[in-house]
């Protein structure tokens, strides 16, 4: 490491938006509807992977790239059923003979993938088309239902002359009229259905509870959204908002170098020395709250990814004769001004932009200068651990097929996706996981298969262990011990890289998950949930209380499934856990807060203050453990909730999630004191 003496300064802008909603009405206003919305996407072959939405320009993080309208309507039921696709289509076919699926909607379906070769007439035909042919179908859907008693001509409601010039897809060589004239066959309706279907089992807790809406399961198909590929490790995040699906953007796709690790880690460590190696020790220390082993793994860390990246760090050593530069008033300290690799070519130095750069501080926990790190206003300057990450121009955007799949191992991924939809997945997440050792691909197998184990499979489903007792559970726990062990000295042999260890742990998800849900209970046996997130601060081995095990979870989540119900409630079981155990205004109940806000702002977007904290409110209502929402629960587990969730909001738990709260976190964030 060498010390330098100027910083760099980040002037960067954040860009305008494109989609024009008012996302406080859209989760507050079931009576909203901003109607079909398309950001900088375009359609395009892709090699390989058949048709695909390409970025056109970069898009920030968490911006909004579509808000689709569903084919017919979105079928609904109970919360917790199961609505599957030919339950969809069915209903389809009954509304198609009420008269109910018109024309455009049977050619927006007739212009999605249905199953056939890629030599079939409606895949050739389909090839060609655009996202404006979905466009003017959905124009004329608006013009229908805004004057239905206009006489119509051919092209679906405009005048016959009208119709041939514009409304005929004369861009993409497509015919939309002609598309929409015939009746869809039962079979045709299977076919169309089967691969584009979207659902989810329950509502997003938060929004149906600002809308006063039921929480229910819904299924439909979203044609702009059906045209998304598939990625083990997607760059958006997907829900309903009443029969809208939105879908944002959640970060660009990391790209992981297959190189090994370089072993020296000591002689890296042992680079850092006299007052640097002090003042790095100091800023360690400071977050983790003056916890010197805490403070210790975060520089093993930091050593270890040195090495493992082949970085080189430069700081800038500032004393009290400087300023203030955001970070600690009069004090000495340092600031990371850059970071380099090796160039390939010429062997010099090869610095990282600053993107890059600030996504490495930001994972690393590495000092920065505040004017680097935080802009716009306090909820979004708590939730940005660097500047707003993008999605490329250029980069293809993608969502996930697996839904709970995804925390499966390579194979048992590829083998699913094969069967169900004919392809094998060669994601960056797969291309990484096929490439390492046999070791370790192997531990990672060992460790999901102790993880649907019977005993195991029970805890996963049953919401939460609290009646259970942990000595019933010792022969599991054992086993869950050893491979996930097992699994971590193959990874470190290995010399993987940070994001590869996180996609193989996320492999395995089940097992970290189970072996968290017995180590919740307490030692001498039977649960209950009296010690549900712990007694108050210092009550280290109370049950349900340990702040670290969903924070890990979340990191899993956060690398395979950003912004999903799942990422966002281990983020606040993290949040209120870390809060209950240190307090407040701890350094770590700090960043849980920052985590936290980021993870929903991933989901909701550009939301004001008050609505986010009333969404993380809504949450916190629902019952949930270690990730998974119980959406029918037991009376034990909802009355205990009801006692938690409520008053939590005000107790000095959990007092970061009130507004006050947030707003002081959020400012002491932005002024750099964390």
């Amino acid at each position: 490491m060498k010390y330098k003496a100027n910083i760099a300064q980040n002037h960067n802008t954040r860009k305008s938006v494109w989609i024009n909603i008012d996302y406080d009405r859209l989760y507050t206003q079931p009576s909203y509807n901003p109607g079909r919305q398309v950001g900088p996407l375009k359609l395009k072959q892709l090699p390989g992977r058949g048709r695909g939405l390409v970025a056109e320009r970069e898009v920030p993080l968490a911006d909004t790239l579509l808000v689709c309208e569903p084919v017919g309507a979105a079928l609904t039921g109970p919360a917790g059923s199961d609505l599957l696709p030919p339950q969809l289509a069915e209903e389809l076919g009954r509304m198609q003979a009420e008269g109910r699926l018109g024309p455009a909607d049977r050619a927006r379906l007739r212009l999605l993938y249905d199953g056939s070769s890629p030599d079939s007439d409606a895949s050739l035909r389909n090839r060609s088309a655009s996202l404006d042919d979905f466009r003017k179908l959905e124009d004329k859907l608006r013009r229908a239902a805004e004057a239905p008693k206009k006489p119509k001509g051919r092209g679906f409601g405009a005048p016959a002359a009208a119709a041939a010039g514009a409304d005929t897809g004369a861009a993409s060589g497509i015919d939309t009229a002609a598309l929409g004239e015939a009746l869809l066959t039962a079979e045709e309706l299977s076919q169309l259905v089967l691969p584009n279907a979207w659902g989810n089992s329950h509502s997003d807790p938060g929004v149906a509870a600002l809308r006063s809406e039921p929480n229910q399961a819904v299924v439909g198909v979203w044609p702009e959204f059906a045209l998304l590929n598939h990625s083990c490790a997607p760059n958006t995040v997907v829900f309903a908002v009443g029969q809208l699906l939105l879908v944002q953007v959640r970060s660009f796709s990391v790209s992981v170098s297959r190189q090994p690790a370089n072993p020296h880690v000591a002689e890296i460590r042992g680079s850092v020395s006299g007052c640097g190696a002090a003042l790095l020790r100091a800023h360690y220390e400071r977050r983790a709250g003056g916890d010197p082993g805490a403070a210790q793994a975060a520089l093993d860390r930091l050593f270890r990814v040195m090495a493992e990246r082949r970085l080189a760090l430069s700081f800038e050593m500032v004393t009290g004769s400087h300023g203030h530069h955001g970070q600690l008033p009069a004090a000495e300290y340092l600031v990371t001004t850059a970071a380099h690799t090796t160039h390939p070519a010429t062997g010099g130095p090869a610095f990282l932009p600053w993107l890059p750069f600030l996504e490495l501080c930001a994972e690393l926990g590495l000092p920065l200068n505040d004017t680097w790190l935080f802009a716009g206003g306090p909820m979004a300057a708590a939730a940005r651990p660097g500047a707003a990450r993008v999605i490329p121009a250029g980069s293809e955007i993608s969502t996930s097929y697996l839904a709970d799949l995804a925390a499966a191992p390579l194979e048992r991924r590829r083998e699913w996706l094969r069967g169900s939809y004919g392809f094998e997945c060669g994601c960056e997440r797969c291309k990484i996981e096929s490439s390492v050792p046999a070791a370790v691909s192997s531990a990672v197998a060992a460790a999901y298969e102790v993880s649907q184990d019977e005993k195991a499979r029970e805890l996963l489903t049953r919401g939460s262990p609290s009646q259970l007792g942990r000595g019933s559970l010792r022969p599991l726990e054992e086993a869950l011990d050893g491979a996930v062990s097992r699994l971590e000295s193959a990874m470190e042999e290995a010399g993987l890289e940070a994001q590869t260890r996180t996609w193989l742990r996320a492999s395995a998800y089940d097992a970290y998950r189970v072996r968290a849900m017995i180590r919740d209970l307490p030692a001498g046996g039977g649960g209950g949930l009296a010690g549900l997130f712990g007694g108050g601060a210092g009550a280290e081995d109370a049950p349900f209380s340990d702040p670290v095990a969903p924070r890990e979870l979340a990191d899993m989540m956060d690398a395979i499934a950003p912004g999903t119900d799942p990422h966002l409630y281990l983020s606040l079981e993290a949040l209120t856990r870390g809060a209950e155990r240190y307090g407040r205004t701890d350094p770590r109940v700090v960043e849980a807060t920052k985590a936290c806000l980021h993870a929903h702002i991933l989901r909701y977007g550009r939301v004001s203050d008050g609505v986010l904290r009333k969404l993380l409110e809504a949450r916190m209502q629902s019952v949930h453990y270690l990730g998974r929402l119980t959406i029918e629960p037991e009376q034990s587990l909802a009355q205990g909730s009801s006692q938690l969730s409520g008053p939590l909001l005000g107790s000095a738990a959990a007092g970061v999630a009130s507004a006050a709260q947030l707003q002081k976190a959020a400012e002491e964030l932005a002024a750099g004191a964390a």
